[in-house]
């Protein structure tokens, strides 16, 4: 029932707001992932440590990373050819972009918190827009 719920409050979404408007409303539900997950806490030990975040989530999520602009922008590609999002049903809900943002949302507050202070987070690419993995732009 929540699955089919929040894919037609998304479609709704998409479909009755501007891209602005979507994105800050979805991006703020990030929250109760981030929360979920006790992300503040698990965070700790890389607070002011990003090269060594950036390590962790490519040993252990697989993740590939890179700088730009003098360091000033960091790439953070999944390097999956799925989504990720738990609220997913791979197989029924592949094209639902507006929940693109909660992601993009999470990568924000996760990235804030390692570099202990705000950051903003970008979709480049993902799997629910058609493309063939999830990346985001961080603006350090």
């Amino acid at each position: 029932m929540s699955k089919g719920w929040i894919k037609e409050l998304l479609t709704n979404l998409d479909t009755n707001l501007n891209e602005e408007q979507l994105r800050l409303l979805v991006k703020s539900a990030s929250i109760a992932h981030f929360n979920l997950l006790e992300m503040e806490t698990k965070l700790i030990p890389f607070k002011g440590k990003l090269n060594e975040y950036i390590a962790y989530i490519e040993k252990e999520w697989g993740w590939k990373c890179h700088f730009e602009d003098a360091g000033k922008v960091l790439i953070a590609d999944e390097a999956k050819p799925y989504c990720v999002c738990p609220l997913i049903d791979q197989e029924s809900n592949k094209h639902l972009p507006a929940l693109c943002y909660c992601s993009e949302g999470f990568a924000e507050r996760m990235f804030s918190v390692v570099c202990a202070h705000p950051v903003k987070a970008r979709i480049i690419s993902a799997v629910l827009r058609g493309d063939d993995r999830c990346m985001y732009r961080i603006e350090l």
